[in-house]
């Protein structure tokens, strides 16, 4: 958290690289992508989750535009829930 990350998709990857270091997810490990009002969440087959903030990408638009693309590809659920909010 606070920390500056790129992330990259790739035909096959998820290329994530912060100043740790770098790692790759295959897309096909996705399960389910996932958007809020501020999160787009890309849950993976393990559980864990790719948070992706909105404040921090330059064009959501295209995010989300490739997002969906790569839901039909997968053949996964896109769900939008724009309003949702912890309780």
């Amino acid at each position: 958290f606070g920390e500056t990350a790129t992330i990259t998709f790739t035909d096959t990857n998820i290329e994530c690289f912060d100043k740790t270091g770098d790692s790759k997810i295959n897309l096909t490990e996705i399960e389910e992508i996932f958007e809020t009002g501020e999160y787009f969440y890309l849950r993976m087959k393990s559980g864990v989750s790719l948070i992706i903030p909105k404040l921090k990408i330059e064009n959501t638009d295209n995010l989300r535009t490739e997002l969906k693309t790569l839901a039909d590809k997968l053949k996964i659920n896109y769900t939008s829930e724009l309003n949702w909010k912890w309780k």
